[in-house]
């Protein structure tokens, strides 16, 4: 018994230790970014819109002004920078590209709280975006949670949206194994930490992506910088706010908002993702998004992140 007592002493010892050095590593919410890095040329070509609520997004703008509009929207944890690949294929292909980086992530503004990032509020961002932009009719492209934020913003305005590109996101309970049940607690705020502390933050960006990606060989150096510079800081609360209330047992049914869109849709799927499973959803996704077989290219060397192994390949698809 007093062995046991003493591991238990020694095992929260550790934690709170770790616990200690997560706050201490966390305690400068400023960025320092690489001024020769890739990324800094990135986002040195971002613009600046101040929402409502006095935030700034910070966003990508490319492409001469035109009817051809395309929207990227990222998931978590990542940024505009997912789609850095594709943006210069889109241009060439003769689309105004806009890629914003969502409030909480990338070099937006990561303000106090968690209500602010939740799903309904992330879709009014996005519509303020474009109307701030003077865009009425864009293609929307998503990707993981973008699409969570993008299905909420549908709900309050969707014509401006003329077509429809989903990229390894959420659409149905039946497709989305996360990898645990986050709930609202002290323990899931300390996970995700472990993405903003200078201590684990590279390590947990470089396993997250190497858990994505089919082939490893694309997880370069400047690849991974790019996606945990803008990590510092507080991008925890978007992350808590997107774990606690998405990585659930249940999912909210937008079957009645794809079924009541009649827009054209098209999927592009990285076979090989096991946290958001094409297979187990297909029938469900074709009957409910009323796809054909030409609507739907399933990349099958190829994970989560697709824009990273198939950026070229997503593109002709869009544009064909």
């Amino acid at each position: 018994m007093a062995s046991q007592t003493a591991k238990n002493r020694s095992f929260y010892f550790g934690l709170i230790l770790f616990v200690g050095l997560l706050n201490w590593s966390c305690a400068s919410p400023k960025m320092n970014i690489k001024q020769d890095s890739p990324y800094a040329k990135f986002i040195a070509q971002q613009k600046t819109f101040t929402l409502s609520i006095g935030k700034n997004l910070h966003y990508i703008d490319q492409g001469e002004p035109n009817e051809k509009v395309i929207l990227l929207v990222h998931g978590v944890p990542t940024s505009s920078w997912l789609y850095r690949k594709m943006i210069p294929l889109l241009v060439d292909n003769g689309y105004r590209v806009i890629a914003p980086d969502m409030l909480g992530y990338g070099q937006s503004d990561k303000p106090k709280g968690y209500d602010l990032y939740k799903p309904e509020n992330m879709g009014s961002y996005l519509l303020e975006l474009m109307k701030h932009l003077e865009i009425k009719e864009w293609t929307h492209v998503c990707h993981d949670a973008g699409g969570l934020w993008s299905w909420e913003m549908m709900k309050k305005d969707k014509s401006g949206v003329r077509n429809l590109v989903i990229l390894n996101t959420i659409l149905f309970k039946e497709g989305f194994n996360p990898p645990m049940q986050m709930k609202r607690n002290i323990f899931s705020k300390l996970y995700v930490r472990t993405y903003t502390a200078d201590l684990s933050r590279k390590g947990m960006m470089k396993a997250t992506l190497n858990n994505g990606l089919a082939n490893n060989k694309v997880c370069v150096p400047d690849m991974i910088y790019g996606y945990s510079a803008p990590t510092q800081g507080h991008l925890n609360r978007a992350l808590y706010t997107f774990f606690s209330n998405t990585c659930i047992k249940e999912l909210p049914d937008y079957s009645g908002l794809f079924k009541a869109w009649d827009v054209p849709k098209k999927v592009i799927w990285g076979a090989q993702d096991e946290i958001l499973n094409w297979s187990k959803q297909k029938e469900k996704a074709i009957k409910i998004l009323n796809l054909e077989e030409k609507d739907v290219l399933i990349l099958e060397d190829a994970k989560h992140f697709i824009q990273e192994e198939k950026p070229q390949a997503i593109v002709n698809f869009i544009v064909k």
